[in-house]
């Protein structure tokens, strides 16, 4: 089985982390609410790697501390316990299907980032509408999959046949909107899943994002709310972001990949109102005025990596 993380480092993937930087933001402004939401008391649930990428910057940010990372490669057991960065982050080695089912306190707070691979498939919808079954109000979850076309898109359609409104059953409409057909299978999975507990738990989508570092993906996720509860609107109004979705609106996170040099002449022409002045003229330095608005859009979240020798 393929390793990705023999392949790349993932710390080094721009867009990734711009991705995690704008779940940080979010999930700090929601904890700025005056409700019972306070993200350092949640269990933080992720798959970690060797890397542990997304553990080390929620811990710094978020003030997590309750942590559990998950991946089925035992044979690389010493290593996923080896680079843990910090003793209090809980490795276990299984699969994700038989973790959800058999090690989660639901009674705890849950931040869970279903970080995955492949492409969309059964068990990762299995999965979901388990989680949905068994979350509760305030809890939080990501999905992340692979955003590449199937090449077999009667085979897609077939499988996912339940999942799929109507209108939008067919080879055509898949084509030309992969990812709307993603985000429709991923919320009629939580949706079943609510609706089977037969409670008055709904789901708010706050996340909608694609991005390409090597591979096209695919990030949706959300919180937990009551029906017709304050806390929705409370929530809808705080994260009134660019960055945020709740609808089909898909945040397109392919900001340019910039040298150290572009990136601050850029910075040094943003405006207080996040936005670079009109009147400039870029063409010394080659890049065209889509790049550099996508880049406006982003900047504040734009990692810079350098060497270091220690």
């Amino acid at each position: 089985m393929s390793k990705s993380y023999e392949d790349i480092h993932y710390v080094f993937r721009p867009r990734k982390q711009i991705e995690r930087k704008i779940i940080i933001e979010s999930l700090q402004n929601l904890s700025y609410l005056d409700t019972p939401i306070d993200i350092s008391d949640y269990h933080y649930f992720g798959f970690g790697s060797i890397y542990y990428a997304d553990f080390k910057i929620f811990h710094k940010y978020l003030n997590i501390n309750n942590m559990t990372s998950i991946d089925k490669q035992i044979e690389d057991k010493k290593r996923f316990v080896y680079n843990k960065p910090y003793n209090f982050i809980t490795f276990e080695s299984m699969c994700c299907s038989e973790f959800i089912r058999k090690n989660i306190d639901w009674d705890e707070k849950q931040l869970m980032w279903y970080d995955s691979e492949p492409h969309l498939n059964e068990t990762i919808v299995n999965n979901i509408y388990y989680l949905a079954n068994n979350l509760k109000v305030n809890d939080i979850i990501l999905i992340t999959i692979n955003g590449e076309k199937p090449k077999n898109t009667e085979s897609f359609l077939e499988k996912f046949d339940d999942f799929i409104p109507q209108s939008k059953k067919n080879e055509k409409y898949v084509k030309l909107n992969y990812l709307d057909t993603l985000r429709e299978i991923l919320l009629s999975s939580i949706n079943d899943g609510l609706t089977d507990r037969g409670d008055r738990l709904e789901f708010l989508q706050l996340f909608n994002f694609k991005y390409r570092d090597t591979s096209k993906m695919y990030t949706f996720g959300g919180i937990f709310c009551e029906k017709d509860s304050d806390l929705k609107e409370k929530i809808k109004d705080k994260l009134n972001m660019p960055t945020i979705s709740f609808d089909k609106n898909i945040i397109d996170l392919n900001c340019p990949l910039l040298t150290y040099k572009e990136k601050l002449e850029l910075d040094s022409y943003i405006t207080k109102e996040g936005a670079i002045r009109e009147e400039e003229n870029f063409e010394e330095i080659g890049l065209n005025e889509e790049q550099i608005k996508t880049y406006t859009s982003f900047y504040k979240y734009y990692p810079q990596f350098f060497e270091s020798l220690y």
